[in-house]
């Protein structure tokens, strides 16, 4: 219940992390990006690879999302979750179940060196270890399907266990028109 004191004790002296969560929707979310030892770059692509707006799209773009991320310390950063919820009015086109491969123009980019990816309806989840500095990249194919307005959810990456790594890119109002 809101506005209830809560009181965690822990017969540890390991670290306790406490997530906090809640339905709803937001009133607003994060608006500056947020770069704590980790470096998250989220450019939006059309199917010929050149950078786009996704804040208004005509219905059934498809276009993708290009998500890099790398450790900016040069330690290896462990347990790293990416997380991208996409508004409702985009589909995730999952390339795994359809076979297709990236576009030739994402051949320069290290794609699929994830752990685990967990696609969703609204959201992809990727799980990685970052060793020396290293950079992932994530390509992900969207369509904008339904009209309306909608909220791009802010892209988090950040170590599951180390509240010391951590990049944010804000989200914002998008419309399929």
């Amino acid at each position: 219940h809101a506005g209830t004191a809560v009181t965690v004790i822990s017969g540890s002296s390991d670290p306790i992390y406490a997530v906090f969560e809640w339905e709803g929707i937001p009133v607003e979310g994060p608006t500056t990006p947020e770069a704590r030892n980790l470096n998250m770059e989220v450019r939006w692509l059309n199917e010929d690879g050149a950078a786009i707006d996704p804040g208004r799209l005509a219905q059934n773009t498809v276009f993708w999302a290009h998500i890099r991320l790398r450790g900016t310390t040069g330690a290896s950063v462990e347990n790293v979750a990416l997380t991208q919820v996409f508004p409702s009015g985009w589909e995730i086109d999952n390339t795994r179940l359809t076979g297709e491969s990236h576009p030739d123009w994402a051949r320069r980019w290290t794609l699929g060196r994830e752990d685990y990816m967990d696609v969703r309806d609204d959201r992809v989840m990727s799980f990685m270890n970052l060793h020396g500095g290293a950079q992932k990249d994530f390509l992900v194919r969207l369509i904008a399907v339904s009209k309306g307005s909608f909220v791009l959810a802010p892209t988090v990456a950040e170590a599951m266990y180390d509240n010391a790594y951590r990049a944010l890119q804000p989200g914002k109002p998008v419309t399929v028109e």
